[in-house]
């Protein structure tokens, strides 16, 4: 909600700069978050709040990555951690069958 908000500002901030066409741009913002966001509360109950947390900290570090790339600091390829966004939250997901799993067979 609060990048939505600062988003159309910025918007607004641009059409003063650069004209009209910089709000003919913010239907597709709207979509593009909008799909996020509601994507994002179709899968939140599969994924539970291990899930969740654990998509969290790989965002984190992916904007850092970007960060520490924009400021010059070291280069990273943040694209290649990209499928990270996929495989933790399924760990997260799977952890507890593989611990049942692993106490079963006496580890």
């Amino acid at each position: 909600m609060i990048k939505s908000i600062m988003d159309g500002a910025m918007a607004i901030v641009f059409t003063a700069a650069y004209g009209i066409g910089v709000m003919a741009s913010a239907l597709f913002i709207l979509v593009y978050q909008g799909f996020f966001t509601l994507a994002g509360g179709v899968i939140a109950p599969v994924l539970g709040e291990g899930g969740i947390n654990e998509l969290a900290a790989v965002g984190g570090m992916l904007l850092l990555m970007i960060a520490f790339n924009l400021l010059d600091i070291r280069r990273t390829k943040a694209g290649n951690f990209l499928p990270a966004m996929i495989v933790a939250p399924l760990l997260a997901i799977a952890s507890p069958s593989v611990t049942r799993l692993l106490s079963a067979v006496g580890f």
